[in-house]
This record gives C-alpha cells, sequence and structure tokens, in this order.
C-alpha cells in the first residue's frame, strides 16, 4: 500500500502576483516535511492563491480554473514512498499536469529557474530529460476544505445541521444491518444484539455532546444528542433552532462535528485540513480553541494541516519554522519574509530610592526577570502590527507563564 503523501515545495512562477516564489515546507534543520504550515501576510498578498493550488494537487477534480498569465508554472513538490517527485501545471488544467523526477533539483539548470523564472511550456523543455514516464497515484484519505464561503469533506460540502443529523442516522442503521448478518447473531435475541451494537459502535452524536459543551455552555447552550440532537437554553429550557446561531459559531461548531464523525467512523484514515481564515467570525479565545481541536485530531496522523490566518494567537499555535510569511517585494512580486526575532524592550531606568520614613525605607517587591521579560513583551505587543511578530512575542509570553 502507497505511503500517504507529503507535499514539501511550491513554486510559483509568472503566476498572479507572483512574479517568482520559492517555498519550502520542509523542517530547516532535518529536511523532513512539515506536518503544519501557517500562511501569514496582508490582505490580498496570496495566501488563499497558495492553499489552493496545494489543495488541487491533492483534489484537482475539485479544483477552480485560475486566472493566470499566457504560461504561469505551479511546480508542487512531493515526497512519497520515501521519494520526491514534482508536478508542473499552469493554473488553468489541474487535471492534466506534467509529472518529474524528483533529482531534477540536483540538476545543474535547476538553479536557472530562480534566475530566469520559467513558464510551464518553458519549463517542461527545460526538464524534459525528468519527466516520468507513468503517472503516479497519489493517494489520499481524509481531505478537508475549510474557508469562509467553501466547507468540504472529501469532495462533498458540509451540509446544515439537520441534514449532518439525518446522515449520521443513515449511516448508523447501515451499521446495524451489516451487523444483523454476522454469522455470530443468527440464534441471539434482539436484545442482545442491540446491547452489543450499541457497546461496540456508538453513537457519534454522544461524543459530540462532550466536545461542544466548552462552546456552548459559555453561551448558555446545551446539546442534547437524545432529543433528536436538540440545542437548548440553560437558563429557560427553550429550544434554540441550529441556524439562529451567528455564522461563525454554525460553522465552526459544524467543522469539528464533520471533522470528528470523519475520523470517528475511519480512525486509521490519513488527513489532510486546508484552512483559509479559520478565525472568521469567532472571537480569539473560540478560534484558537478551534485551531487546537484540528491540531490534537491530526496530531498522530501522517498527513499535513495548511491554514492561513491574521491571527497571531492562532498563529502562535504553530512553531516558528512552521509560519511563512509573505511580503510584497517591488521586483520579484510576492516574496518570503525573513524570520523576525521579538525585539526586546528598552532596560528600565533605575528606580529613585524610595524615600525614608518614620519606621524606615519604604520596600517594594523586586520583579523576577521573567516578570520584567513579560513586561517588555506586552509593550512590545502593543507597539508592533506584525502577526509573525505578535505570535512570537505570543509564544514566549506563553512560555514564561507556563514557568509560573
Amino acid at each position: 500500500m502507497p505511503d500517504t503523501p507529503r507535499i514539501t515545495r511550491i513554486i510559483l512562477s509568472r503566476f498572479r502576483q507572483f512574479g517568482f516564489c520559492d517555498i519550502l515546507l520542509t523542517h530547516p534543520e532535518t529536511g523532513d516535511p512539515l506536518s503544519r504550515i501557517c500562511f501569514l501576510g496582508p490582505n490580498g498578498i496570496g495566501k488563499t492563491t497558495v492553499l489552493d493550488q496545494l489543495f488541487c494537487v491533492l483534489s484537482p477534480e475539485n479544483a477552480t480554473s485560475e486566472a493566470a498569465s499566457e504560461d504561469a508554472l505551479i511546480l508542487v513538490g512531493i515526497e512519497i514512498n520515501g521519494e520526491r517527485i514534482f508536478r508542473a501545471s499552469d493554473g488553468t488544467n489541474h487535471e492534466h499536469p506534467v509529472w518529474f523526477q524528483g533529482k531534477l533539483e540536483d540538476s545543474s539548470r535547476w538553479s536557472s529557474i530562480e534566475n530566469n523564472p520559467p513558464g510551464f511550456q518553458e519549463f517542461i523543455e527545460r526538464f524534459s530529460d525528468y519527466t516520468l514516464s507513468a503517472v503516479p497515484n497519489i493517494p489520499t484519505d481524509g481531505l478537508a476544505y475549510f474557508s469562509p464561503g467553501k466547507n468540504t469533506v472529501n469532495g462533498s460540502s458540509v451540509a446544515g445541521f439537520r441534514e449532518f443529523l439525518e446522515a449520521r442516522e443513515i449511516d448508523r442503521a447501515a451499521s446495524y444491518h451489516e451487523f444483523l448478518k454476522h454469522p455470530n447473531n443468527r440464534d441471539r435475541t434482539v436484545a442482545e444484539i442491540d446491547g452489543e451494537f450499541a457497546a461496540t459502535h456508538p453513537h457519534v452524536l454522544e461524543s459530540l455532546q462532550e466536545l461542544w459543551e466548552s462552546v456552548l455552555a459559555p453561551a448558555f447552550l446545551e446539546f442534547n444528542p437524545a432529543d433528536s440532537g436538540s440545542l437548548a437554553s440553560t437558563q429557560t429550557g427553550d429550544e434554540i433552532a441550529f441556524d439562529a446561531l451567528s455564522p461563525g459559531l454554525r460553522n465552526h461548531l459544524l467543522r469539528i462535528a464533520r471533522l470528528h464523525a470523519h475520523y470517528f467512523e475511519q480512525p486509521s484514515w490519513a488527513g489532510f485540513l486546508f484552512l483559509d481564515d479559520p478565525d472568521t467570525g469567532l472571537n480569539p479565545d473560540l478560534a484558537r480553541g478551534q485551531m487546537q481541536f484540528f491540531h490534537d485530531l491530526y496530531s498522530n496522523r501522517p498527513g499535513q494541516i495548511f491554514a492561513t490566518t491574521h491571527s497571531p494567537r492562532v498563529a502562535s499555535l504553530f512553531a516558528p519554522e512552521e509560519r511563512i510569511s509573505f511580503r510584497f517585494d517591488s521586483e520579484r512580486g510576492v516574496a518570503l519574509s525573513e524570520k523576525i526575532v521579538p525585539k526586546s524592550a528598552e532596560p528600565e531606568e533605575e528606580p529613585e530610592p524610595d524615600p525614608i520614613s518614620e519606621t524606615g525605607p519604604i520596600t517594594r517587591p523586586i520583579p523576577t526577570p521573567d516578570q520584567e521579560r513579560l513586561a517588555q513583551i506586552k509593550r512590545a505587543m502593543e507597539e508592533t502590527d506584525d502577526q509573525v511578530e505578535l505570535a512570537d512575542l505570543l509564544d514566549e509570553m506563553m512560555a514564561l507563564r507556563s514557568k509560573r
């Protein structure tokens, strides 16, 4: 069985606002593919464009044609079965890419793509001796794409809550009928069969109650899986329609429910998750909680998470090497930003000596080095608008607070 693929690199050449941009998706020290990647940068710089092109590699049948120059190039590196290969396309025809051997990176011609950025046809001509004779099979399971306007899992849209409940009931009924056919159940009573089925096939809605509780409780709401999955007010007991919730909260709950249900039924599957502005419509704490849920769900799976965000709190859940920040370059279009090191505030001036009172000098507690650094970080966070720097400062703040 083929290994789960990992995306290791994407190069965009003469594509929209990207004159030439080479994005490595590997650990800078080990060279291993990253499991989690977060794209940061100002509005309109191309974060979603990169996310969509990566999604097209794994789901070309669900891709939409991009407005591109006449001969753009999107080159994506993939690692599978211990080998690296490249997928080249022009951004308009995703179902018929050209595949190349990974060893073209060792070619003496490789450096020419940065010095003289090629289009799609030119790249094929330049590296024609590295093309693959057979189209590789790129298996994917658990492929999800969530954005403010698009929510899909394995190509199907995430429907409303009632549709989700109906689908779960249909799936459970199908599992029950398969369970009835098992030879061991032929001479058993209905009560015995139902009891074992309930024990070995727990209902996904029961686990949702626990997942949703931390989100619903602060809003004085509760979820009752036994009562057709209804929502009710904990203040009045009145039933609350799911559609009456805010769009951001509905999206949040449905995303958790849909992915949890998918992996609840297929626990051994790998996973690929694409998140475009997952914090849209959510307060910072809820957005961070959503991303933490996704991280935990995918932590032991061989796939990858790709996200774009404007939220430093969300970005701070990614390690520094997992954050990729974009900037505008006057010559090359969009380019990668250099890693920003959190700046330290200027040292405080020495306080004046305490005045002497009748009872002696007035003493104040001396701040520890960690307390002084926390104060410096807070001031630095107030002074900067850079998302990457904010995320780095949050990292440091959380590390210091965890020591207390």
